[in-house]
């Protein structure tokens, strides 16, 4: 299973932090926190600190700052921290303990945990629940990384990295949020009001170089993982499902790849607590929504994607600030059952030629019976080498190489990333187009050399 290969790259983390702190102790001061200690203490393992915030306020370039078990009733600022490349702050449970901080009332901070005008720092394996705000919030920050914790249940966003200035990109920059679940979040939207302003499970906004890797995003009351006005970003590897708008959302996001994530509708118990307007939210989105200052989309690369049962497989919605879709690259997804459109692409009222040297190819348009499989212009778009199977007839768009017949796959209504495999007589392998931007599949095998061609989809078998 999906949750299977994030358990390794978890297990794999967490053995390269161990071995990084072993090498780095000879240059840092270890504190310990524990709920049997007192802020007068010297911070050491026999007799810890107390607080969580005040181990913080004591860190330097490579230290370590160790958490016994237990819930800590506080928030956490993180500021000014400056560690270096060879020296970084750890911030952590003691060894594997399970630490919870509890933001139960904590009012006038825009997060639980937050981690300001620092580097960086490694903030990592906590469970951070109740904020009345946001749970995990990186601000001005760079060179940091979040990893491994728990992020639930707060009145807003889970783990949202910005640059301060609505008029500055870049300021937040170099960040990595991997291997976190997010989920139950945006609690201030639970009644699903659709005047109301929400925010973000993972985001990163007008932000350069921050890796989403490798998360679990789920039942939140906003949207799932957001890349806003920001660039050069990697989202791969992550798990989302059943929030509330849309899964995954470029918006004025730049030079940024969307790769291997598994996106699916009906994983929650009660999944349609999280419908917007009666619709299941929207797989991959791309838009440019009005800010201080526009960064509008361009050079994206979208590859190697599993999004099932979603409102829309692919979205390009023109509201807003508009500006089209340009040098931007769809390939090799798989995208099934989709409610409403597979492939959904809007021009402007006045705008016919807005899109530019965009290609969709080698993806798996396997539409819900008795729907279309796209509404989409034809310029400044190249398709080529898709399947298109068991939508309305006629409603694809035409490229060369296409295959109109059944991909057939391990289990087309399945619930598994496993399940939307190909079997031995697809008619999809061996048929796609190559790309230099492609040289895996979703599940981590090479795509070249396996056979006479590259397969279409999300699986090369």
């Amino acid at each position: 299973m999906h949750s299977a290969r994030i358990a390794r790259l978890y297990t794999l983390a967490v053995l390269t932090l161990t071995l990084t702190l072993a090498a780095s102790s000879a240059y840092a001061t270890s504190y310990y926190v524990a709920k049997t200690g007192s802020n007068s203490n010297a911070g050491t393992l026999a007799a810890p600190f107390l607080t969580i915030q005040h181990g913080v306020n004591q860190l330097n370039p490579g230290d370590n700052l160790y958490v016994r078990t237990g819930t800590y009733a506080e928030a956490v600022t993180i500021w000014d921290k400056a560690g270096t490349s060879s020296l970084p702050i750890y911030i952590s449970p003691y060894n594997g303990e399970e630490v919870v901080i509890d933001g139960t009332g904590k009012t006038g901070s825009n997060g639980v945990v937050v981690i300001g005008d620092s580097s960086y720092v490694r903030f990592d394996g906590f469970e951070v629940k109740n904020g009345p705000n946001g749970g995990i919030f990186i601000y001005d920050a760079n060179n940091v990384k979040v990893r491994w914790n728990d992020v639930h249940h707060m009145g807003s966003g889970g783990i949202n990295a910005k640059t301060a200035s609505a008029s500055s990109f870049g300021t937040a920059h170099h960040l990595v949020i991997e291997g976190n679940a997010v989920h139950h979040n945006m609690q201030d939207n639970s009644d699903r009001d659709e005047n109301s302003v929400w925010l973000q499970g993972i985001s990163a906004v007008r932000c350069d170089y921050v890796d989403i890797i490798g998360n679990y995003v789920y039942e939140n009351y906003g949207e799932g993982i957001d890349y806003i006005g920001s660039d050069h970003g990697l989202i791969r590897d992550n798990s989302i499902w059943d929030n509330f708008s849309v899964n995954l959302y470029l918006d004025n996001a730049q030079y940024t790849t969307v790769d291997r994530n598994w996106i699916i509708t009906g994983w929650a118990p009660s999944y349609t607590n999280y419908y917007r307007g009666g619709n299941a939210a929207g797989g991959i989105g791309v838009a440019n929504e009005y800010y201080t200052e526009q960064n509008p989309a361009t050079d994206l690369t979208i590859t190697n994607n599993i999004v099932v049962r979603c409102n829309t497989g692919f979205a390009y919605r023109n509201s807003e600030y508009g500006g089209g879709l340009h040098n931007t690259l769809i390939a090799n997804n798989t995208f099934a059952d989709s409610q409403y459109l597979s492939l959904s692409i809007q021009n402007g009222t006045n705008d016919a030629n807005i899109h530019t040297t965009t290609t969709i190819k080698n993806n798996i348009f396997y539409a819900k019976s008795g729907t279309s499989y796209a509404s989409a212009p034809t310029t400044g778009f190249t398709y080529q080498t898709n399947c298109w199977y068991n939508g309305t007839a006629n409603t694809h768009k035409s490229g060369t190489g296409d295959v109109l017949q059944d991909p057939l796959l391990v289990s087309a209504l399945g619930s598994d990333a496993e399940d939307y495999m190909l079997t031995s007589t697809s008619p999809c392998k061996n048929t796609g187009t190559a790309t230099s931007a492609v040289t895996q599949d979703y599940f981590g095998t090479t795509r070249s050399g396996r056979g006479t061609g590259i397969d279409i989809g999300a699986h090369e078998y």
